[in-house]
């Protein structure tokens, strides 16, 4: 008798599901998953596991990358990606008073007619980087925090309406991501990836 694999999606919910993204971030990921999602810094590649690291080691910003829609799909008039990287457990996920800490904010990753696609350090004209990447920076004593990222298949440009007044990069606490998607009509994530911390 050889186990079920479980298929990307049902390993995301998992995933999801034990480490509390559902419900603390998220209501449910899309039915419509990307078939992968690669978070990359210098020396670590982050996967669909919750992989404890240090804070060194992701000061500067990762490479994100995911295939591009194909041809002639549903997928490939979505043309736009948004990521967002978040800690909700600021300044403890005991006390997640600050629940989210904006971490990382890039809307309107042009994703039609390509085939794969690169957002970081390397890749600075893949779209519009509204907060800069800030590394984790979890309080002494505060124990584990969870980073997650999150990536939105979109119709439209965000555009100037992801931070109108210009505030999010100077207060990044208390972002609230189910508010951000309803006002941006984001839907449920087609991706995720995460890491944890220790305060």
């Amino acid at each position: 008798y050889a186990p079920e694999i479980p298929s990307l999606l049902q390993a995301l919910q998992l995933l999801a599901k034990d480490a509390g993204v559902v419900p603390d971030l998220i209501d449910e990921l899309s039915d419509a998953v990307l078939p992968s999602f690669t978070v990359q810094y210098p020396s670590e590649t982050v996967l669909e596991g919750n992989l404890e690291l240090s804070r060194e080691l992701t000061s500067s910003a990762p490479t994100i990358s995911f295939p591009g829609p194909a041809a002639g799909t549903v997928e490939e008039g979505k043309a736009y990606m948004t990521l967002i990287m978040l800690d909700p457990d600021a300044p403890s996920r005991e006390t997640p008073k600050f629940r989210s800490w904006l971490h990382w904010l890039v809307t309107d990753i042009d994703t039609f007619g390509r085939t794969t696609i690169a957002v970081g350090p390397e890749d600075p004209d893949s779209g519009n980087e509204v907060v800069p990447y800030s590394g984790p920076s979890p309080p002494a004593g505060s124990g584990l925090h969870r980073y997650v990222f999150f990536i939105f298949r979109h119709t439209e440009p965000i555009a100037g309406n992801a931070d109108p007044q210009g505030k999010l990069g100077e207060s990044r606490g208390g972002f609230h991501l189910r508010e951000f998607t309803a006002m941006h009509n984001l839907g449920s994530p087609v991706s995720m990836s995460m890491f944890s911390v220790n305060g």
